[in-house]
């Protein structure tokens, strides 16, 4: 008799223990994952983060967001200072004028980073340019006689009164007018800003360029020097 009743409860233990297991099995594979919501809220706010990040990657002393009247007063001293050291040259030409402004930027467009190079001719010196090349930072300059066959070629001497804007409206202008989309689908390298009379008419324009590491592919936006406007070739 007792070992009747040890024999049943052993039955009804091994019928707990598998049928107990077995839902525990089931109520398991039917929980759901709680650490999943969990990890793909982190990788969203990680995303999140460094979709920030690159947003606020430009730097703060960058020229697509300085401020073009401010400049204009510092861009403009530069140049009466470029004025008077080489009237104090000794090779100077007395009848030389102003006839381009060069600079070259690398990708980044900081603000006051470059060297700016004022160009002049002289009608009684047919060869050479006469030119002066002014550090944005430091406000060094140095000064240069440079054949014409070897920078630049002939320019066109430059009436102030048209000159009415400086490099930051230039860059920021083209970068509206289609600088920005060419900057992110190539690998661009260097960015000239000049400041010339050329075609089309011979008026006075700045000339942004945008040049690639491959030198295959370039972009080239011109602004009216005056009213701010866009050259059409």
């Amino acid at each position: 008799m007792n070992s009747k009743i040890v024999i049943i409860f052993g039955v009804v233990v091994l019928l707990l223990i598998v049928f107990g297991g077995g839902y525990l099995l089931l109520t398991n594979k039917n929980t759901p994952n709680t650490a999943t919501p969990t990890s793909s809220t982190s990788a969203t706010t990680t995303s999140a983060s460094s979709t920030t990040s690159t947003s606020s990657s430009v730097p703060a002393n960058s020229i697509l967001t300085a401020d073009a009247v401010s400049v204009a007063t510092s861009s403009k001293k530069r140049f009466a200072d470029a004025q008077a050291r080489l009237s104090a040259w000794p090779l100077w030409k007395s009848d030389a004028q102003f006839s381009g402004l060069f600079m070259t930027f690398d990708q980044y467009l900081i603000l006051d980073s470059v060297n700016e190079i004022y160009v002049f001719d002289s009608a009684s010196d047919a060869s050479n340019h006469y030119t002066i090349s002014v550090s944005q930072a430091s406000g060094n300059s140095l000064r240069a006689l440079v054949p014409k066959a070897d920078y630049q070629g002939a320019l066109l001497p430059i009436n102030s009164e048209f000159w009415q804007s400086n490099y930051v409206d230039a860059i920021q202008f083209a970068d509206k007018n289609g600088g920005s989309d060419f900057m992110k689908t190539n690998s661009v390298t260097a960015i000239d800003a000049n400041l010339l009379r050329t075609a089309p008419n011979n008026y006075l324009y700045w000339v942004v360029t945008y040049k690639t590491s491959e030198n295959t592919n370039s972009l080239t936006v011109k602004m009216d020097a005056k009213t701010k406007t866009l050259v059409a070739e």
